[in-house]
């Protein structure tokens, strides 16, 4: 959460009014109403149709630590991004949730990374790419995890997120204010061979006030989603263009310039971490996408939120997140979405468990938490309901 409250405060001093929600062909964006509703309290059988848990299983000495991302690859192998307190790596399972093996290229100099921002796979290639923002290179293996190309990351300063496109191309997001040397653009477009194509979403015609997520973009059906760091509209992304899909109506929850541009809110960050959740604006937003459902999970006044929404009729069920949807938000916070139907969480603290209450789906998990003594996480895959 630190790097996200550090966004949003460098987007608030850099920000310019909203652009037209219209693409080139004029073609409006659809615009979701997002009600806020504080007292909704669905239970989970109300918006999800099941759950397949897959407890993670390795060999002694050998646990999965804080999961920061899962991706599938084309034969159904499960690759984790492990930031584990000994280090960041990458663990393979089977479909299974058996342990197969770790890529660890942990360290520095080439073919070694000190952190990794974002991990996605290409299935096209059959290959996996990954961020190191701190030596700000871009490096991509086989999924044995030897090392096929490391590049700079020259002309797209402050690189956190990237996404492989359906032709080849990859998009990196930067997510930060325009650098010294006018590059002013939230994206940018590059070949296999790292030759820039193109720049798009210039900052002094799309930059507004906003929050964001972790995992800004989402492909989905062939095509490629992207929520800005630096406004409330979902952008649908090719190699050329950016045009906006979906516009999430928060009405007056979202936040006012005038009480963003406040000297003493952008002269401190520490505003957005003591005084912001404590205020009448929603404070956190991300969003994943099935082929028939738009998930919108936001934080507002110190509680979080689940609005589920059919993409095609608009039509919507929301929730406030108690103890029983302390399990979809994992889910929705991390949008790890594994095909057009399914998205990814992963429980460590198998304790939560417990507090699964919803007669339908509770017997599933309890025995779960009893396991005391099984120290990895569960992957947990959810399919939800279509909203009649």
């Amino acid at each position: 959460m630190p790097l996200l409250y550090a966004a949003f405060l460098v987007c608030l001093t850099n920000c310019h009014p909203p652009r037209s929600s219209a693409s080139a062909d004029g073609t409006p964006a659809r615009v979701f109403r997002i009600t806020v509703d504080t007292t909704a309290n669905l239970p989970v059988s109300q918006l999800v149709d099941s759950f397949k848990l897959i407890p993670i299983r390795t060999p002694p000495g050998h646990s999965i630590g804080a999961i920061a991302r899962v991706c599938i690859a084309p034969d159904h192998r499960l690759f984790i991004l492990d930031k584990t307190g000994s280090g960041i790596v990458i663990d393979v399972l089977d479909s299974t949730g058996r342990y197969l093996y770790t890529i660890d290229r942990s360290g520095g100099g080439p073919g070694h990374y000190k952190n990794i921002s974002d991990f996605q796979i290409d299935a096209r290639s059959k290959t996996f790419g990954i961020i190191d923002p701190k030596e700000a290179k871009f490096m991509r293996f086989d999924f044995s995890g030897t090392l096929l190309e490391e590049d700079p990351l020259i002309g797209t300063p402050g690189v956190l997120n990237f996404t492989f496109l359906a032709n080849g191309d990859i998009a990196f997001s930067r997510g930060i204010v325009p650098d010294r040397d006018n590059r002013q653009y939230s994206i940018t477009v590059m070949s296999d061979n790292m030759k820039v194509r193109r720049r798009l979403l210039h900052y002094d015609k799309s930059s507004s006030t906003v929050l964001t997520t972790n995992y800004p973009f989402q492909s989905i059906g062939g095509k490629t989603y992207y929520l800005p760091v630096y406004r409330n509209e979902i952008d649908r992304l090719d190699s050329a263009t950016v045009e906006p899909e979906y516009r999430l109506d928060f009405g007056d929850k979202w936040i006012t310039p005038e009480y963003a541009y406040q000297s003493s809110h952008t002269e401190d960050y520490h505003w957005v971490q003591n005084e912001l959740p404590h205020s009448s604006f929603v404070y956190f937003v991300n969003y994943a996408l099935t082929t028939t459902h738009l998930l919108v999970y936001y934080s507002y006044k110190r509680n979080t939120y689940l609005n589920l929404i059919d993409r095609h009729t608009g039509e919507a069920r929301q929730t406030r997140l108690g103890k029983d949807f302390s399990l979809l938000g994992f889910t929705a916070e991390n949008s790890n979405v594994l095909n057009d139907s399914i998205y990814v969480a992963y429980i460590s603290d198998r304790s939560k468990l417990d507090h699964l209450t919803d007669k339908k789906y509770g017997p599933a998990f309890h025995p779960l938490a009893a396991d005391s003594g099984e120290r990895n996480p569960i992957l947990l895959f959810t399919t939800f309901k279509r909203i009649p």
